[in-house]
């Protein structure tokens, strides 16, 4: 071949060469504009992640907060409440000591009532059956001289028929 063919297809294939390094330098150009636009956007991407996850954490302490206060309310009220329910079972129970002891006190005053009513009743029984017993002595040393009466006769109008009539009725007392 001749040296002029050599080098007009070296100089074709130099060509085709620069060619296909300006293609190639080209594309290097456009996939690294094309990279920076990637990093680029990734980086936006990742600060709209961080700030996203910012704002939720943020709800999240909010929320927590609130509930937290919510639930200090629930057992400040819940003690409260309670308190209310253990001062109102006190006062009721004692209230019903109270009344206890008026009822002690006002059986034990009718106790005292009734005893102290039917120990006079007794004494007056005592008092009647004593004069009694003095009648019936009475009545007996008075019949007793009047000896020559017969039984027959003097029996229904004998203060002995009273006697014994008074000595069951003291006897029952």
């Amino acid at each position: 071949m001749d040296t002029a063919s050599e080098v007009e297809s070296l100089n074709s294939e130099l060509k085709s060469l620069k060619e296909e390094l300006a293609r190639v330098h080209s594309r290097r150009q456009f996939v690294e504009k094309e990279n920076e636009r990637l990093r680029y956007k990734n980086a936006q991407i990742q600060k709209e992640i961080e700030m996203e996850e910012e704002n939720i954490t943020n709800r999240l302490n909010k929320k927590l907060l609130l509930l937290s206060g919510e639930k200090e309310q629930l057992a400040r009220q819940i003690e409260q409440e309670e308190e209310y329910l253990t001062n109102t079972l006190q006062a009721q129970l004692n209230e019903l000591r109270k009344e206890k002891v008026d009822m002690e006190n006002q059986l034990e005053q009718e106790q005292e009532c009734i005893v102290n009513k039917l120990q006079r009743q007794l004494d007056e029984l005592r008092n009647e059956k004593s004069i009694l017993k003095r009648r019936v002595e009475e009545l007996s040393r008075s019949t007793t001289p009047r000896s020559n009466v017969t039984p027959s006769t003097s029996r229904p109008e004998s203060p002995s028929h009273g006697h014994s009539q008074t000595s069951r009725t003291s006897d029952r007392l």
